[in-house]
Parts: C-alpha cells; structure tokens; sequence
C-alpha cells in the first residue's frame, strides 16, 4: 500500500457484495505474510472467479497522520487481522487498529512521542498467552509491545513498554542505531527478528535475535 501525495496511508477494503462477511477466528490473519511459513496464503473461499467481478469498495481509511508540506511517504505494510480488528503501521510509522468490517478506528499510539518519525515499517504482528494480548513492532531504534485491545504500552515489558535494539549488538549503545524493519516472528513466548544496518566498513553487525 503506498501514501499519497502527503504521506498519508490510505488503506482501501474491498468486500464481495455476494459474500457474507465472516468473523471466525480460524481466518484470521495473525502475523505478517499469514503464517509462521509466510505463505501469503488464506483458505477463505468467498471469492473466487465467478464472484471476483463484484467486489466494490467497503471504506477507507486515512489516518491523517501526515505533516503539512512534508515529502511524499509510503508504507510497505502488510496488515494483520485479529478477531476481526485490522493492526498496521502508516507511512509516518503510527501503529493503528481499525474495525476491520467498517474502518472505523478503534485506537492509535504514536512511536515517536510528536517526533516526526517515519522510517521503513513492514507492520506489526502478534502474540497471545491467554488473556495477555500483544501488539509487537519496532520503530527507530526500538522494540514496542502494545495491549492489543487498548494501544497502550505494556509497563511490564522492557521500559514502560520499550526495548533499545541498540544494546547487545556491539559498542556503546549510546553512540549506535539499530532500526529493525520487519515485524519479527513469535515462536511460543520468543519474538525472533533481524535487524537493519548500515553495509559500510564497520558497521554493527546484523544480528538475529530472540
């Protein structure tokens, strides 16, 4: 999904009129690329080729995050869907969750506190032990988790919700920036993820971590 002219992310739904909407959560679409493969595969069969011609547009959704007169930006997002609620990040790099049947949104949380912000984001993706339901994704140099139902950070993880991916690379902290791009994957209560960094001479290394 790519930002218009200002930045902005608008995420368009396309629904089969001939379809009935479903909220199993057996269909969800709970991490990026679908599954712990990234297959990019679901099972639904709603629409297939003899309804495909009738999809029309349900809504969208601009989060007006954009700074006035600020360069054009784009998302390389892929939404995740949880009990049917939509989680993805904009072009500025905001974390939003929308009602995934009409668009209207349920919560925001800005990573940068007003900053600017931005950066490449891939989105989010999602962890689960009971009732403790998370919303886990980087921006900057940091590792975020969310309530999932609220958008509020988890005080109990790292610092009142954040972890610096700058400490447990290489060198001083302080003087370092490490901005993971992708979402990482969970596996049971690890979230596993790579990280981006410079390919000049002695850059930090691009660890993968757990």
């Amino acid at each position: 999904m790519r930002s218009n002219a200002r930045g902005t992310l608008l995420l368009s739904i396309l629904l089969a009129t001939a379809c009935r909407i479903t909220t199993n959560t057996d269909h969800d679409w709970p991490v990026y690329k679908a599954d712990a493969n990234s297959t990019s595969y679901s099972p639904l069969d709603q629409l297939n080729k003899t309804n495909v011609a009738m999809l029309r547009l349900a809504f969208t959704f601009d989060p007006g995050d954009s700074i006035p007169g600020d360069r054009p930006a784009s998302s390389e997002c892929n939404p995740i869907e949880i009990d049917n609620t939509l989680y993805f990040t904009s072009g500025r790099h905001r974390v939003y969750a929308i009602d995934a049947t009409t668009g209207k949104q349920r919560w925001s949380f800005d990573p940068f506190d007003g900053g600017e912000g931005g950066g490449v984001s891939r989105g989010v993706t999602y962890y689960k032990d009971k009732n403790d339901q998370r919303i886990l994704f980087t921006a900057g140099d940091h590792l975020f988790a969310l309530n999932a139902q609220t958008g509020k950070p988890i005080p109990t993880f790292g610092a009142n919700g954040r972890v610096s991916m700058n400490i447990g690379i290489r060198d001083d902290p302080n003087h370092i920036s490490i901005k993971p791009t992708s979402p990482g994957i969970v596996y049971k209560n690890l979230l596993i993820l790579g990280n981006e960094v410079s390919e000049l001479y002695g850059a930090q290394p691009g660890y993968v971590r757990a």
